[in-house]
């Protein structure tokens, strides 16, 4: 039960902010089984996660920005979640501390780098570096830099998500991460992510812009928290 409330919340929270429900999801997942593990078993369900909201944002998608993100996160989580594979696993926590860390900086507005137009590929490849070695990346405050904002910024989000898990489950298959033993909380998450959609879209309507934003930054703190006790 406890891995289904986990995904109907990081799927609520994924909608209404636009960010920081994968992150939660993995941060969650690494308290109760190894980090490792959370990282590989959580990719199936946030890749199912963000097809559907995708679809469901998809007349909103910027193809353009989309297209050039993707064009470097692709390969790079690939690559990234071979290296993923072979690391100790005494690192993986101090990634996720590292990666919880550097997303509220730039939520926060402490980090200002601001990708243009030609920035984009290189943005997206050191996005899908980290998302392969920590599970969850950086696609929703980089697009934010860029300007999407609203329905736009979440569709795109979500679709350049798509192609980034898509490519760290070949990496970690590959390694031999993605087995048979976590089908059944990989189920249960892929469930609650997909409800979590449907009632973060409602909540998002409802909330407006201003406080979905706030919720964000609220998000962010708490990722922090949970990375601290992974490590501590």
């Amino acid at each position: 039960m406890l891995p289904l409330l986990l995904g109907l919340t990081a799927g609520t929270l994924s909608t209404v902010a636009g960010m920081g429900g994968g992150m939660l999801l993995v941060l969650s997942l690494s308290l109760l089984t190894s980090p490792r593990h959370a990282v590989a078993h959580s990719a199936p369900a946030l890749l199912l996660a963000n097809v559907h909201r995708a679809w469901l944002y998809r007349a909103a998608l910027d193809r353009k920005v989309a297209g050039a993100f993707v064009a470097g996160t692709v390969p790079a989580a690939l690559i990234g979640s071979l290296v993923a594979v072979s690391l100790p696993e005494g690192v993986l926590p101090w990634i996720l501390l590292a990666v919880a860390l550097l997303a509220v900086a730039r939520g926060l507005g402490w980090v200002r780098w601001t990708p243009g137009p030609r920035s984009l590929t290189p943005a997206g490849a050191a996005t899908g570096g980290l998302a392969a070695v920590s599970g969850a990346g950086l696609v929703g405050p980089v697009l934010f830099a860029v300007g999407l904002r609203g329905d736009v910024f979440i569709a795109t989000a979500s679709a350049s998500a798509v192609a980034m898990h898509l490519a760290r489950m070949v990496g970690y298959g590959a390694g031999g991460l993605l087995g048979t033993d976590a089908i059944e909380t990989t189920a249960l998450v892929t469930v609650g992510l997909l409800a979590g959609n449907l009632a973060g879209r409602r909540a998002r309507d409802w909330l407006g812009e201003k406080v979905a934003t706030r919720v964000g930054y609220a998000t962010m703190i708490t990722l922090v928290g949970l990375a601290l006790a992974g490590v501590a």
